[in-house]
């Protein structure tokens, strides 16, 4: 029997937040930021800004959502989902992309600071790869 190579399990941890300290004075709500934790090791900044604002007797940290009861809740909270979401993706274009990679250029990725392929040539290869595996499809 053949020997199978071993894929490596990446474990991605998304963490919303509270930065209280930056809490509106004149409307009292708190921004929500964000932290990206990979296989344990996390960047040593604090996160980024989620754009979602909120009072903070209406966030519940065990499930990291805002209480719903309005519709405005709802949105915000679809926020933060589409947020995870959109980090869960940038860490499968990573794996697919193969290489070494760390929460910090996941982060950076999502926040668009630099794109994860070092040339032209490796976005060619990584599409080729794509395309080869829809046509199997």
């Amino acid at each position: 029997m053949k020997n199978i190579p071993q894929i490596k399990r990446n474990k991605l941890s998304v963490l919303f937040w509270l930065f209280k300290s930056k809490k509106s004075k004149r409307t009292g709500l708190t921004p929500i930021y964000c932290r990206v934790t990979l296989n344990a090791e996390r960047p040593t900044s604090i996160g980024f800004p989620t754009s979602v604002c909120v009072h903070p007797e209406n966030w519940q940290n065990k499930t990291q959502m805002i209480s719903t009861g309005n519709t405005e809740a709802e949105v915000q909270n679809q926020r933060l989902l589409q947020i995870k979401t959109d980090l869960q993706r940038i860490l499968a274009q990573h794996e697919l992309a193969g290489g070494e990679f760390t929460a910090l250029d996941i982060q950076n990725t999502y926040l668009q600071k630099y794109t994860p392929y070092a040339t032209l040539q490796d976005a060619k290869a990584l599409w080729d790869k794509r395309y080869e595996k829809y046509l199997s499809i």
